[in-house]
C-alpha cells in the first residue's frame, strides 16, 4: 500500500513538471533561421508567423500556402519548402540544418520521415551533405531512430500537393 502511495506521488511530481511520456516538438523564433532572408522574416510576420510551430500550422495545407502567398507576396513554392521544414523542426533535436538535409535527401515531412529506414537515411544524408555541405557532423543510426520513432509519434500537419 505505501509503494503504491509513492508511485502516485511520482506520477503526480511527474505530471506536474511536464512530464507526459510524449514527445516534445521543436520550436525555433524566425530570427534564428539562416535559411530565411529578412524579406521572408518580415512577409511571415504579416501573417502573422513568430517561429517554427505557428508557421507551421499556417503552411499546412496548400490551400492555405496558395492564399498565404498572394496575402504576403511570397511564391508558393518558397512557402511549400518553409512549410516542409517547419514540420521537420517538430522533431526534438533535429534543427534547421538537418530539416535542410532531409529535405535534400527526399524527406519532405514528418511523415515522410516516420517512414525511412535509418541505415538507408543515414546514406541519403551522408550523400545530400557531401554534395551541399551542410552540417559539419551526422547523425548516426541510433540519433536517427529517434527521430523517426518521434515523427510517427507526432500528428500529421503538413499536406503536400498542389491546389488546382
Amino acid at each position: 500500500m505505501m509503494l503504491r502511495g509513492i508511485l502516485l506521488a511520482l506520477i503526480v511530481m511527474c505530471l506536474s513538471l511536464g512530464w507526459s511520456g510524449t514527445t516534445h516538438a521543436s520550436h525555433y523564433p524566425l530570427d534564428s533561421l539562416t535559411f530565411l532572408t529578412e524579406a521572408e522574416i518580415t512577409a511571415l510576420k504579416r501573417i502573422p508567423v513568430q517561429g517554427t510551430k505557428d508557421g507551421g500550422i499556417a503552411l499546412a495545407h496548400p490551400r492555405q500556402r496558395k492564399k498565404l502567398a498572394r496575402k504576403i507576396g511570397m511564391p508558393v513554392q518558397r512557402l511549400n519548402e518553409l512549410g516542409s521544414l517547419f514540420d521537420l523542426m517538430r522533431v526534438q533535436g533535429a534543427g534547421p540544418k538537418m530539416a535542410r538535409l532531409f529535405r535534400l535527401a527526399g524527406v519532405d515531412s514528418c511523415t515522410s520521415l516516420a517512414q525511412k529506414d535509418p541505415v538507408h537515411l543515414l546514406g541519403q544524408l551522408r550523400v545530400a551533405n557531401h554534395n551541399h555541405n551542410i552540417a559539419s557532423k551526422l547523425p548516426d543510426a541510433k540519433i536517427l531512430t529517434n527521430w523517426i520513432q518521434q515523427a510517427s509519434a507526432l500528428p500529421h500537419q503538413y499536406i503536400l500537393g498542389k491546389t488546382p
